[in-house]
Protein backbone atom coordinates (compact mmCIF):
# COMPACT_ATOMS: atom_id res chain seq x y z
CA UNK A 1 0.00 0.00 0.00
CA UNK A 2 1.28 3.47 -0.84
CA UNK A 3 2.06 6.09 1.79
CA UNK A 4 -1.03 8.02 0.66
CA UNK A 5 -3.18 4.90 1.03
CA UNK A 6 -1.93 4.30 4.58
CA UNK A 7 -2.67 7.93 5.48
CA UNK A 8 -6.22 7.66 4.08
CA UNK A 9 -6.81 4.41 5.98
CA UNK A 10 -5.69 6.00 9.27
CA UNK A 11 -7.85 9.05 8.59
CA UNK A 12 -10.92 6.89 7.91
CA UNK A 13 -10.37 4.99 11.16
CA UNK A 14 -10.13 8.29 13.07
CA UNK A 15 -13.36 9.55 11.54
CA UNK A 16 -15.20 6.29 12.22
CA UNK A 17 -14.03 6.15 15.85
CA UNK A 18 -16.06 8.50 17.99
CA UNK A 19 -16.13 8.64 21.76
CA UNK A 20 -19.00 9.09 24.21
CA UNK A 21 -18.22 9.51 27.91
CA UNK A 22 -21.14 8.54 30.17
CA UNK A 23 -21.06 9.76 33.77
CA UNK A 24 -23.74 8.39 36.13
CA UNK A 25 -24.18 10.98 38.88
CA UNK A 26 -26.00 11.68 42.09
CA UNK A 27 -25.02 14.76 44.11
CA UNK A 28 -21.44 15.14 42.82
CA UNK A 29 -21.15 18.93 42.95
CA UNK A 30 -17.75 18.77 44.68
CA UNK A 31 -16.07 16.67 41.98
CA UNK A 32 -18.08 16.80 38.74
CA UNK A 33 -16.46 19.99 37.42
CA UNK A 34 -12.94 18.54 37.67
CA UNK A 35 -14.16 15.27 36.15
CA UNK A 36 -15.63 17.02 33.09
CA UNK A 37 -12.57 19.26 32.69
CA UNK A 38 -10.29 16.21 32.72
CA UNK A 39 -12.27 14.79 29.78
CA UNK A 40 -12.11 18.07 27.86
CA UNK A 41 -8.38 18.34 28.48
CA UNK A 42 -7.89 14.86 27.06
CA UNK A 43 -10.27 15.26 24.10
CA UNK A 44 -12.20 18.38 23.15
CA UNK A 45 -14.41 16.46 20.72
CA UNK A 46 -15.59 13.63 22.96
CA UNK A 47 -19.32 13.59 23.64
CA UNK A 48 -20.04 13.95 27.37
CA UNK A 49 -23.36 12.75 28.78
CA UNK A 50 -24.36 13.16 32.40
CA UNK A 51 -26.91 10.50 33.35
CA UNK A 52 -28.28 11.93 36.58
CA UNK A 53 -30.28 9.99 39.13
CA UNK A 54 -32.03 12.96 40.74
CA UNK A 55 -29.31 15.21 42.16
CA UNK A 56 -30.61 18.01 44.33
CA UNK A 57 -27.28 19.81 44.71
CA UNK A 58 -25.44 21.82 42.00
CA UNK A 59 -24.34 18.81 39.92
CA UNK A 60 -26.72 19.45 37.03
CA UNK A 61 -26.11 23.19 37.03
CA UNK A 62 -22.33 22.72 36.86
CA UNK A 63 -22.65 20.18 34.03
CA UNK A 64 -24.88 22.49 31.98
CA UNK A 65 -22.53 25.42 32.53
CA UNK A 66 -19.75 23.21 31.09
CA UNK A 67 -21.94 22.42 28.05
CA UNK A 68 -22.57 18.78 28.87
CA UNK A 69 -25.71 16.94 27.85
CA UNK A 70 -27.75 16.08 30.96
CA UNK A 71 -30.12 13.10 30.91
CA UNK A 72 -32.60 12.32 33.69
CA UNK A 73 -32.70 8.71 34.84
CA UNK A 74 -34.10 6.63 37.69
CA UNK A 75 -31.47 6.35 40.42
CA UNK A 76 -29.13 3.39 40.27
CA UNK A 77 -25.72 3.31 38.60
CA UNK A 78 -26.55 0.35 36.35
CA UNK A 79 -29.79 1.92 35.12
CA UNK A 80 -28.17 5.35 34.76
CA UNK A 81 -25.28 3.93 32.73
CA UNK A 82 -27.66 2.13 30.38
CA UNK A 83 -29.81 5.25 29.93
CA UNK A 84 -26.70 7.27 29.12
CA UNK A 85 -25.51 4.64 26.63
CA UNK A 86 -28.90 4.65 24.89
CA UNK A 87 -28.47 8.38 24.20
CA UNK A 88 -24.80 8.18 23.19
CA UNK A 89 -23.62 8.45 19.59
CA UNK A 90 -20.06 7.20 19.97
CA UNK A 91 -18.67 3.95 18.60
CA UNK A 92 -16.59 3.58 21.77
CA UNK A 93 -18.19 4.21 25.17
CA UNK A 94 -16.39 5.29 28.33
CA UNK A 95 -18.20 4.82 31.65
CA UNK A 96 -16.61 7.22 34.11
CA UNK A 97 -17.54 7.92 37.72
CA UNK A 98 -18.18 11.53 38.70
CA UNK A 99 -15.33 11.56 41.24
CA UNK A 100 -12.70 10.19 38.84
CA UNK A 101 -10.29 12.08 36.56
CA UNK A 102 -8.96 10.86 33.22
CA UNK A 103 -5.22 11.18 32.50
CA UNK A 104 -4.37 13.91 29.94
CA UNK A 105 -3.26 11.35 27.33
CA UNK A 106 -6.26 9.05 27.89
CA UNK A 107 -7.60 9.11 24.35
CA UNK A 108 -4.19 8.72 22.72
CA UNK A 109 -3.77 5.54 24.75
CA UNK A 110 -7.28 4.34 23.88
CA UNK A 111 -6.67 5.08 20.18
CA UNK A 112 -3.53 2.99 20.20
CA UNK A 113 -5.09 0.13 22.16
CA UNK A 114 -8.29 -0.05 20.10
CA UNK A 115 -6.50 0.08 16.75
CA UNK A 116 -6.51 -3.68 17.18
CA UNK A 117 -10.07 -4.62 16.18
CA UNK A 118 -9.95 -7.68 18.44
CA UNK A 119 -9.81 -5.42 21.51
CA UNK A 120 -13.36 -5.03 22.78
CA UNK A 121 -13.05 -3.73 26.32
CA UNK A 122 -10.50 -2.36 28.75
CA UNK A 123 -9.99 -0.32 31.89
CA UNK A 124 -7.34 2.04 33.14
CA UNK A 125 -5.36 1.35 36.26
CA UNK A 126 -6.17 3.41 39.31
CA UNK A 127 -4.59 5.90 41.66
CA UNK A 128 -6.11 7.73 44.59
CA UNK A 129 -6.12 11.44 45.38
CA UNK A 130 -4.74 10.66 48.84
CA UNK A 131 -1.27 9.23 49.40
CA UNK A 132 -1.33 6.28 51.78
CA UNK A 133 0.69 3.08 51.54
CA UNK A 134 -2.39 0.88 51.91
CA UNK A 135 -4.28 2.73 49.16
CA UNK A 136 -1.19 2.54 46.96
CA UNK A 137 -1.08 -1.21 47.62
CA UNK A 138 -4.72 -1.60 46.56
CA UNK A 139 -4.08 0.48 43.46
CA UNK A 140 -1.10 -1.65 42.44
CA UNK A 141 -3.37 -4.68 41.99
CA UNK A 142 -5.53 -2.93 39.40
CA UNK A 143 -3.04 -3.77 36.66
CA UNK A 144 -4.20 -7.39 36.93
CA UNK A 145 -7.48 -8.78 35.66
CA UNK A 146 -9.52 -10.66 38.22
CA UNK A 147 -12.77 -9.93 40.02
CA UNK A 148 -11.10 -8.33 43.06
CA UNK A 149 -9.12 -5.83 40.99
CA UNK A 150 -11.42 -4.47 38.26
CA UNK A 151 -14.19 -2.00 39.06
CA UNK A 152 -16.10 0.84 37.43
CA UNK A 153 -14.05 3.54 39.11
CA UNK A 154 -11.17 2.56 36.80
CA UNK A 155 -13.24 3.78 33.81
CA UNK A 156 -14.68 1.04 31.62
CA UNK A 157 -13.94 1.54 27.90
CA UNK A 158 -15.96 -0.67 25.58
CA UNK A 159 -16.94 -0.86 21.93
CA UNK A 160 -20.58 0.07 21.48
CA UNK A 161 -21.45 -3.10 19.55
CA UNK A 162 -19.88 -5.33 22.21
CA UNK A 163 -21.69 -3.42 24.98
CA UNK A 164 -25.02 -3.94 23.20
CA UNK A 165 -24.29 -7.62 22.58
CA UNK A 166 -23.70 -8.13 26.31
CA UNK A 167 -27.04 -6.46 27.07
CA UNK A 168 -25.51 -3.53 28.94
CA UNK A 169 -25.23 -3.30 32.70
CA UNK A 170 -27.60 -5.14 35.03
CA UNK A 171 -30.20 -2.76 36.48
CA UNK A 172 -28.49 -2.70 39.84
CA UNK A 173 -27.56 0.08 42.23
CA UNK A 174 -24.34 -1.65 43.27
CA UNK A 175 -21.93 -4.17 41.71
CA UNK A 176 -23.31 -3.49 38.25
CA UNK A 177 -19.70 -2.94 37.17
CA UNK A 178 -18.47 -6.20 38.69
CA UNK A 179 -21.23 -8.19 37.00
CA UNK A 180 -20.77 -6.49 33.63
CA UNK A 181 -17.01 -7.11 33.66
CA UNK A 182 -17.62 -10.69 34.70
CA UNK A 183 -19.89 -11.23 31.69
CA UNK A 184 -17.33 -9.61 29.40
CA UNK A 185 -14.51 -11.73 30.82
CA UNK A 186 -16.33 -14.91 29.80
CA UNK A 187 -16.03 -14.04 26.10
CA UNK A 188 -12.96 -11.83 25.71
CA UNK A 189 -9.91 -10.42 27.43
CA UNK A 190 -10.30 -7.26 29.48
CA UNK A 191 -7.26 -5.16 28.64
CA UNK A 192 -5.38 -3.05 31.17
CA UNK A 193 -4.50 0.30 29.62
CA UNK A 194 -1.05 1.60 30.62
CA UNK A 195 -2.18 4.75 32.42
CA UNK A 196 -3.93 5.65 35.65
CA UNK A 197 -7.14 7.48 36.40
CA UNK A 198 -7.24 9.40 39.67
CA UNK A 199 -10.23 8.67 41.86
CA UNK A 200 -11.45 10.02 45.18
CA UNK A 201 -10.44 8.23 48.38
CA UNK A 202 -13.20 10.00 50.33
CA UNK A 203 -15.07 6.82 51.28
CA UNK A 204 -11.88 5.14 52.52
CA UNK A 205 -10.96 8.21 54.56
CA UNK A 206 -14.47 8.55 55.93
CA UNK A 207 -14.95 4.93 57.00
CA UNK A 208 -11.34 3.93 57.61
CA UNK A 209 -9.09 2.54 54.87
CA UNK A 210 -8.83 -1.01 56.23
CA UNK A 211 -12.44 -1.15 57.39
CA UNK A 212 -13.70 -0.01 54.00
CA UNK A 213 -11.64 -2.64 52.19
CA UNK A 214 -12.91 -5.38 54.53
CA UNK A 215 -16.45 -4.20 53.82
CA UNK A 216 -15.75 -4.33 50.07
CA UNK A 217 -14.40 -7.87 50.41
CA UNK A 218 -17.46 -8.95 52.39
CA UNK A 219 -19.79 -7.60 49.70
CA UNK A 220 -17.82 -9.41 46.97
CA UNK A 221 -18.19 -12.64 48.95
CA UNK A 222 -21.95 -12.11 49.16
CA UNK A 223 -21.99 -11.48 45.40
CA UNK A 224 -20.32 -14.85 44.85
CA UNK A 225 -22.96 -16.42 47.09
CA UNK A 226 -25.65 -15.21 44.71
CA UNK A 227 -26.70 -11.85 46.13
CA UNK A 228 -27.81 -9.47 43.38
CA UNK A 229 -26.67 -5.87 43.24
CA UNK A 230 -29.87 -4.39 44.69
CA UNK A 231 -29.77 -6.72 47.71
CA UNK A 232 -26.12 -5.84 48.17
CA UNK A 233 -27.00 -2.15 47.96
CA UNK A 234 -29.46 -2.51 50.85
CA UNK A 235 -26.80 -4.21 52.97
CA UNK A 236 -24.28 -1.53 51.97
CA UNK A 237 -26.67 1.24 52.98
CA UNK A 238 -27.33 -0.49 56.31
CA UNK A 239 -23.59 -0.73 57.01
CA UNK A 240 -23.17 2.94 56.07
CA UNK A 241 -25.99 3.94 58.39
CA UNK A 242 -24.50 1.98 61.29
CA UNK A 243 -21.09 3.57 60.70
CA UNK A 244 -22.48 7.07 60.45
CA UNK A 245 -24.82 6.75 63.40
CA UNK A 246 -26.93 9.87 62.90
CA UNK A 247 -29.48 10.64 60.21
CA UNK A 248 -31.35 13.80 59.30
CA UNK A 249 -34.59 13.54 57.32
CA UNK A 250 -35.77 16.55 55.31
CA UNK A 251 -39.26 16.68 53.78
CA UNK A 252 -39.93 19.10 50.93
CA UNK A 253 -42.20 19.83 48.00
CA UNK A 254 -41.42 21.37 44.65
CA UNK A 255 -42.20 25.14 45.02
CA UNK A 256 -45.10 25.21 42.59
CA UNK A 257 -47.64 28.02 42.85
CA UNK A 258 -50.83 26.94 44.57
CA UNK A 259 -49.22 23.77 45.99
CA UNK A 260 -47.13 25.15 48.86
CA UNK A 261 -47.85 27.56 51.72
CA UNK A 262 -51.51 27.71 50.72
CA UNK A 263 -52.66 29.43 53.92
CA UNK A 264 -49.97 32.09 53.51
CA UNK A 265 -50.93 32.39 49.83
CA UNK A 266 -54.45 33.43 50.82
CA UNK A 267 -52.97 36.70 52.08
CA UNK A 268 -49.90 37.35 49.89
CA UNK A 269 -50.78 35.39 46.73
CA UNK A 270 -49.58 32.12 45.22
CA UNK A 271 -46.50 33.59 43.50
CA UNK A 272 -44.99 35.19 46.62
CA UNK A 273 -45.89 32.18 48.76
CA UNK A 274 -44.12 29.80 46.37
CA UNK A 275 -41.07 32.07 46.21
CA UNK A 276 -40.96 32.29 50.02
CA UNK A 277 -41.09 28.48 50.23
CA UNK A 278 -38.28 28.14 47.67
CA UNK A 279 -36.03 30.52 49.61
CA UNK A 280 -36.73 28.64 52.85
CA UNK A 281 -35.86 25.30 51.22
CA UNK A 282 -32.61 26.60 49.77
CA UNK A 283 -31.66 28.00 53.16
CA UNK A 284 -32.32 24.64 54.85
CA UNK A 285 -30.34 22.76 52.20
CA UNK A 286 -27.41 25.16 52.64
CA UNK A 287 -27.41 24.48 56.38
CA UNK A 288 -27.54 20.72 55.76
CA UNK A 289 -24.41 20.90 53.60
CA UNK A 290 -22.51 22.43 56.53
CA UNK A 291 -23.37 19.62 58.95
CA UNK A 292 -20.82 17.05 60.07
CA UNK A 293 -19.84 14.73 57.17
CA UNK A 294 -20.60 11.60 59.23
CA UNK A 295 -24.29 12.53 59.37
CA UNK A 296 -26.59 10.91 56.81
CA UNK A 297 -28.99 13.38 55.16
CA UNK A 298 -32.12 11.96 53.55
CA UNK A 299 -34.36 14.12 51.37
CA UNK A 300 -37.95 13.03 50.75
CA UNK A 301 -39.71 15.17 48.18
CA UNK A 302 -42.95 15.31 46.20
CA UNK A 303 -43.55 16.28 42.55
CA UNK A 304 -40.38 14.50 41.48
CA UNK A 305 -41.11 14.95 37.78
CA UNK A 306 -40.27 18.64 38.20
CA UNK A 307 -36.96 18.22 40.06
Amino acid sequence: MTEKGVFVQILVKKIMTTYSVIIPTWNEEETIGDCINSIRTANQDAEILLSDGGSWDKTIRIAKELNCKVISSPKGRGIQSNVGASCASGSILLFLHGDTLLPPDAFEIIDKQFEDQSVQIGTFRISFDHNHWLLNFYAWFTQFDFIFSRFGDQCIIVRRRFFDNLGGFPKWKLFEDVDFLRKARRVTKIHSLPAKVKTSARRFLKNGILRQQIQNGWLILLYFLGFGGNRLYLKYEKIEALQQGTSLIVFARYPRQGKVKTRLASTIGNLLAAEFYRICCEHIFAICRKLKPEMTINLFYADDEDT
